[in-house]
C-alpha cells in the first residue's frame, strides 16, 4: 500500500503540486466592473482647480429626440457596464447615468459638429453653447477620433476652461423598437406585381458638377497594395509597408500640390490620422490607421467624378513616400 507522502510526491510528478498546495490555492477574486476607458489626453480647470482628464468613453445617446454622439471625459475611471445600462434603460437616453466624479461632458451632431458641454466636479459646474465652445468629430468603423475646447471669458466671476483629444471607440446606440428602421411589406403596384423593399436609403452621394476632381486622379504612393474604388459608396482604399506618419506626410504633399485646400484642421489621434480637404464642389475625409505592417488608408469622397479612366494594371503615378532615415 502507497503512504500518504508516496501519494503526494507521485501527484507531484505528475500534476507538478501536491494536494496541500492545490488544497492552499485561492479563487481569484473578480473585480467590479468599472473599465478603465479609452486613450483621452487633456485639462480640465474649474473652482480654482486643475483635473488631468486621462479618462472617456464615447457613445451614441437620445438627446432631443435625436441621438448624437456624447464624448465623458474624467479624471477617474468611467463605469462603463453603468452607462451602457443606464442606456438600456433609458431607452437610448444617458439620463439615467449620474456620477459626481469630475468630468467634461461633450455633445457632438453625428456630422462632427460640437453642440453643447456640460462640466462640474467637486461642487462647481458649467454648461456652455457655441461662443467660445470649439470642437470636432469624425467617426469611421465604430470609432471617433476628435478635440474639443473652451475657455471662459476674462474676468469672468467663475473661470473655467477644457482642452482634450480623444481617440475612442464607439459604443452604438442602444435602439428602442419605436427607434428602429420598420420593414415595409410587400405592396401590389398598379400592375399587380408586388413593390420591391429596396429597405433604407443609401449614403447620399455628392453632387458631380463641371469642376468635380476626378477620384482615379486622388494621390497613392508607389508601394500601396491592395487598392480599392468603390463607385457605389464613393470610397478609396489602399494599404502601404510605409508607417502612418510616412503616408501621411505623402498625402499632404500631393494633396497641396493637386490644389486642394484644408477644411478645419488635421486630427492627430493615438491610432490614426485624419485629414479633411475640400476643393470646389469635391470634399474629403481621410484615415491613415496602423496596419499589421505599415498603414491602411481609407478615403471618403464627395462630389467627386468617377469617370471610368482607370490606370492600365492600376498603376500608381504618384511618387513613393519618402521613408525618415
Amino acid at each position: 500500500m502507497l503512504r500518504p507522502t508516496t501519494i503526494a510526491l507521485t501527484l507531484s510528478l505528475v500534476f507538478g503540486s501536491t494536494v496541500e498546495s492545490f488544497a492552499q490555492e485561492k479563487p481569484a477574486q473578480k473585480t467590479a466592473p468599472r473599465v478603465d476607458a479609452q486613450p483621452v489626453k487633456g485639462t480640465f480647470v474649474i473652482g480654482g482647480k486643475s483635473y488631468s482628464l486621462t479618462h472617456a468613453v464615447a457613445y451614441e445617446a437620445k438627446v432631443f429626440d435625436d441621438y448624437m454622439i456624447n464624448v465623458l471625459a474624467s479624471s477617474e475611471p468611467i463605469a462603463v457596464d453603468k452607462l451602457k445600462n443606464a442606456l438600456r434603460d433609458g431607452k437610448g437616453s444617458d439620463d439615467k447615468f449620474i456620477t459626481f466624479q469630475p468630468q467634461v461632458k461633450l455633445t457632438f451632431k453625428k456630422t462632427g459638429e460640437i453642440r453643447f458641454c456640460n462640466s462640474n466636479a467637486d461642487g462647481h459646474s458649467f454648461s456652455v453653447s457655441g461662443g467660445d465652445l470649439a470642437g470636432e468629430l469624425v467617426t469611421n468603423d465604430g470609432h471617433v477620433i476628435g478635440d474639443a475646447s473652451y475657455k471662459s471669458e476674462e474676468g469672468s466671476k467663475r473661470p473655467a476652461s477644457f482642452d482634450v483629444k480623444f481617440d475612442l471607440e464607439l459604443i452604438a446606440a442602444m435602439l428602442t423598437p419605436d427607434d428602429k428602421p420598420k420593414k415595409n411589406k410587400s405592396k401590389l403596384s398598379g400592375d399587380g406585381k408586388p413593390e420591391s423593399d429596396s429597405g433604407p436609403a443609401g449614403p447620399k452621394k455628392g453632387k458631380v458638377t463641371a469642376d468635380s476632381f476626378n477620384a482615379f486622379d486622388l494621390p497613392i504612393p508607389d508601394d500601396a497594395t491592395a487598392i480599392e474604388r468603390k463607385m457605389n459608396v464613393e470610397h478609396v482604399y489602399f494599404k502601404s509597408p510605409s508607417d502612418v506618419k510616412v503616408v501621411t506626410e505623402f498625402l499632404v504633399k500631393q494633396f497641396d500640390a493637386q490644389g486642394w485646400s484644408k477644411e478645419g484642421k488635421d486630427l492627430d489621434g493615438k491610432k490614426a490620422m485624419i485629414l479633411k480637404r475640400k476643393k470646389g464642389s469635391s470634399s474629403l475625409t481621410i484615415f491613415v490607421k496602423p496596419g499589421e505592417s505599415g498603414s491602411s488608408v481609407t478615403m471618403i469622397t464627395k462630389g467627386l467624378s468617377w469617370e471610368d479612366r482607370k490606370p492600365v494594371s492600376d498603376k500608381k503615378s504618384s511618387p513613393k513616400p519618402e521613408k525618415n532615415e
